[in-house]
Parts: structure tokens; sequence; C-alpha cells
């Protein structure tokens, strides 16, 4: 006991968990009833208004994590509430895509990746993130989106991510538990379908 104690701060289990929604479904928007506001705007966002908001630290979006997408078509979906930005997701085509410096996540052909939902503190409560989501997949859906659907991870615990994506249709699918040492992961339990949906160690990667 006393040493499962003593390695406990140092080893942590940590586990990402897996939504899908097929195109179907997501071509049919599900934003719940009273989302949003008459004066709530949904657009996509180009790589130059971006770097606009990655000088706004309460955004989280760094240049670094631009420089990461410069390479890649990702495409950004922004919620507008008279004018201000107040919630963002980003989604792709293209696998892998890195969570973070030290994971990326697989997913095959035919699937896009929903990733990076934020909503600004102010804006919380009022369900602009689902409306959001609903809004940009649908958009995807009917033009260019995968064949399958969309996909995507919250780290259990993350209540109000997995219900925001639950209003949106999502359904529990995988998960991946993740150990850490010091932090840092060092190991990843795959599930049983991995073959279509993956979560990898690599070398460190723009966050």
């Amino acid at each position: 006991m006393r040493v499962q104690r003593l390695l406990h701060p140092l080893v942590q289990r940590e586990v990402y968990e897996c939504l899908s929604l097929d195109r179907q479904s997501a071509s049919r928007p599900r934003a719940p009833a009273g989302a949003g506001s008459a004066g709530t705007d949904i657009r996509r966002i180009d790589r130059f208004e971006l770097a606009r908001f990655s000088g706004l630290p309460e955004y989280g979006i760094s240049r670094r994590f631009l420089e990461g997408l410069a390479s890649r078509d990702d495409a950004c979906f922004g919620a507008f509430v008279d004018g201000e930005l107040a919630s963002y997701v980003f989604l792709a085509a293209k696998s892998p895509t890195a969570i973070d410096n030290w994971l990326q996540f697989h997913f095959a052909d035919g699937w896009t990746y929903v990733y990076k939902a934020f909503t600004l503190p102010r804006w919380r409560g009022r369900r602009l993130l689902p409306l959001l989501l609903a809004s940009a997949m649908a958009e995807v859906a009917t033009q260019s989106g995968g064949r399958h659907g969309f996909v995507t991870l919250y780290i259990r615990g993350n209540e109000a991510s997995r219900k925001a994506f639950e209003r949106c249709g999502f359904q529990p699918r995988l998960r991946f538990p993740v150990w850490k040492v010091l932090s840092r992961p060092r190991r990843v339990s795959h599930a049983d379908d991995s073959a279509q949906f993956g979560i990898d160690l690599a070398s460190p990667q723009v966050s």
C-alpha cells in the first residue's frame, strides 16, 4: 500500500472516450431547443481570421497550433454572438491528427474527426456548442464530408463535453486507456476495432 501511495502521483491512468455519429444523422442537425439566440451567426473561419484570434489568449489558439495546420485542410467553424466569436470547433478529414504533444488520433478513410471544440466561459450555459456542432457537421456532410460520418474524443470526466456531443446524436463507441508517467503518456491500450480508430504515441507534435 505504501508503494502504491508513492507511485500514484507518478503514474496515472487517463481514459479517452471515442464517440461517433453516422453521416446520415449528421445531415439532420439535432441542436437542442433554445440553443443560441437570434443574434447567433455560424460560419467558417478562414486562416487569416484565425491568426487574429490566436493573438487573444482566451481563445487558446496558439501560433504553433496554426503553424501545424499549414499543411492540412482542417476546417474551423465558429459561432458568433452579436459579432463576437463565442464558440468554435475544428474538423479534420486527414489522419492522423495530433491530440497534444505526445498523442495522435488515427481514423479510417471516410470519417471526419471533430476536435478542439471550445466555448468562452462567459458564453457557456447557452448551448452554443451543440448548435455549432450540428450546423458545422450538417454543412460538411452535405458537401465533401466523410462517407461514414463523424468521430470525436473526450477525456472521461469531462461531462460537459460528452453531453454537448450526445445532444447532437453522438453515441459511445470505444475507450482508450492511456498510462502516464510524470504526466507524459507512455502506453496506450488499444480497443477492439483499433483498425478504424486508434490513439498512438508519437514524436512531439504541435498542440
